[in-house]
């Protein structure tokens, strides 16, 4: 009785050993022919009861009654006794337990990943026996089945580590199974092993007989490296119709939130709001809880970069928070991180920090290697907002490192640009050139980072390239005009007002600096408007200093 026990687990129920001690006596796989009687007043029951009185006597085993009130469920009394009853089984005998102990309600009810276990176990024992026949065979297509949606399961709700070593275990099993093949290169490229997850994806890419899966494949490895291929945005065009015809609702919102990305890129931020809303839509119908935080915290994005007010955009901010972030640590990150830059921009920097620590606390549990860019990212934007330059410019270094060692290739350069603004601003022109050296094209980059660096460069130019300043000044804030974004437009304004003052031009400076205070103004941006405010009075300052020069001169 004891070795059957010690194959269920730690702990087990009289109901249980009473189906499995039948299995045995009939030398069955699977259940009984005839279900056995399990209540407490079948001859099989008693038997049962009787043989755990006399281990609990001998302090082998012990009552453990569970939550649900079950008397009849027990524990051995420590896990050296459950080793040793476990190790006394010879590897026939623990296949077939095994196999049998796959079937029992309990281990069925306790989900997939038991189930896979135990079948994987079964097949695993009959292989080192040689018995590599059929039912083998079956014992190791069920488990990699169980296991794979274990694994799918446990990456829907964002437990990395559980799923990627269900899925590994999975694949192991069948290497050619896509659907596991797809989750492990997903969730490795989420962990940071890109080169490894990226490989798995390119085997299922490949696959004739796995439309979804190769669709699937063909996205993640568009993201992955956007520049080897048509893009994110073109494939997920090309690949929406699949996983429409596929009712794949998953592949749908991967689909859609890469469409409204692509709006983002282009400063598009109120076209993006439809495939935002799909993209969440698909994704809570899926169950997929990284899906709905992409979707959210792309939401969160346009809310700070975008024409919504900045208390409006709190309020939906937290909104969308208190709707979805309950039990998804995922969520709470993702949107946790535009929501402390919109507490910055009201100089809420209290909020804005627990919003931060927030963040940085449940990344640290969910280990999605991209945190280790963004979330300094995000924290050296509040530090900028909030007036601790030194403290941000640490910080981007920090990501730059991260995006270098992860090969964000994209991160790199949003996160050069704002170390180079936060270098000029200080005076330091060497230091914004090095960082600026690294960017390529402007026709190469989103529309905002495209502004950014026109505008910068304009600034650098205004020392000893008059010409080109002004056509660098010139280009950002048309630009600009191609967005729905205040702070777009109110960074490029503020970029040709510093130009233009830069070149001695004191009244075009002053009227470029005014429109980027309308910009800051209507969004309700308080460090923007405080910054053009400096600059007018400094401005304001240097032409009253000229005009009492001149009079003493005169």
């Amino acid at each position: 009785m004891v070795d059957l026990a010690a194959v269920i687990g730690r702990e087990f129920a009289a109901a249980e050993l009473v189906r499995l001690e039948t299995a045995v006596r009939t030398e069955q796989p699977g259940p009984a022919p005839e279900t056995p009687a399990t209540g407490s007043g079948s001859p099989d029951r008693r038997r049962v009861d009787e043989a755990l009185a006399a281990l609990t006597r001998r302090r082998l085993v012990e009552p453990a009654p569970s939550g649900a009130g079950d008397s009849s469920a027990y524990r051995f009394s420590s896990g050296l006794v459950h080793e040793v009853a476990y190790a006394s089984l010879s590897k026939r005998a623990k296949a077939e337990r095994h196999a049998w102990a796959a079937e029992l309600p309990s281990v069925e009810r306790t989900g997939d990943g038991a189930v896979g276990g135990h079948l994987e176990r079964a097949y695993r024992y009959r292989a080192e026996l040689g018995l590599l026949d059929d039912r083998a065979r079956l014992l190791r297509d069920r488990a990699a089945t169980a296991l794979g949606r274990a694994g799918a399961q446990a990456a829907a709700r964002s437990d990395l580590h559980w799923a990627h070593g269900l899925l590994e275990r999975a694949v192991e099993l069948r290497p050619e199974e896509a659907g596991a093949v797809l989750g492990l290169g997903e969730v490795r490229v989420a962990l940071g092993r890109v080169e490894e997850g990226a490989e798995l994806l390119r085997r299922v890419r490949d696959l004739d007989t796995a439309p979804v899966a190769a669709a699937h494949a063909r996205l993640a490895l568009a993201v992955l490296d956007p520049a080897a291929g048509p893009g994110p945005a073109a494939t997920a065009r090309a690949v929406l119709p699949v996983f429409e015809a596929a009712g794949d609702a998953r592949g749908r919102a991967r689909a859609h939130l890469r469409l409204a990305q692509q709006l983002q890129r282009s400063g598009r931020h109120e076209e993006a709001e439809r495939d935002h809303a799909r993209a969440l839509e698909h994704a809570v119908a899926a169950g997929a809880e990284p899906e709905r935080a992409g979707a959210l915290g792309a939401i969160g994005i346009s809310l700070w970069r975008g024409p919504v007010p900045v208390d409006r955009a709190v309020e939906r901010c937290r909104a969308l928070l208190a709707a979805h972030g309950s039990g998804r640590p995922t969520v709470r990150v993702t949107l946790n991180c535009p929501l402390a830059v919109l507490y910055a921009l009201q100089d809420r920097s209290g909020e804005a920090y627990g919003c931060l620590a927030e963040a940085d606390r449940l990344a640290g549990k969910l280990g999605f290697a991209e945190a280790e860019v963004f979330l300094p990212v995000f924290r050296a934007t509040v530090e900028a907002l909030l007036g601790r330059e030194a403290e941000a410019l640490e910080l981007l270094a920090l990501a730059d490192a991260a995006a270098r060692r992860t090969g964000a290739a994209g991160m790199r350069t949003a996160v050069a640009l704002d170390a180079a603004r936060l270098e000029l601003d200080a005076g330091s022109e060497d230091r914004a050139a090095t960082w600026l050296a690294g960017i390529g094209e402007a026709s190469e980059l989103s529309r905002a980072d495209a502004v950014d660096l026109e505008g910068l460069r304009g600034r650098l130019a205004a020392r000893d390239r008059p010409d080109e300043a002004l056509h660098h000044a010139e280009r950002a804030v048309r630009a600009s005009l191609l967005t729905d974004s205040p702070l777009v437009q109110a960074s490029a304004e503020l970029d040709r007002a510093r130009t233009l003052a830069a070149l001695g031009r004191p009244a075009a400076a002053e009227a470029a600096a005014r429109s980027a205070g309308e910009h800051f103004a209507g969004k309700g941006h308080l460090p923007g408007a405080r910054r053009v405010a400096a600059f007018l009075t400094a401005r304001a300052g240097r032409t009253r200093t000229a005009m009492v020069t001149t009079r003493e001169g005169s």
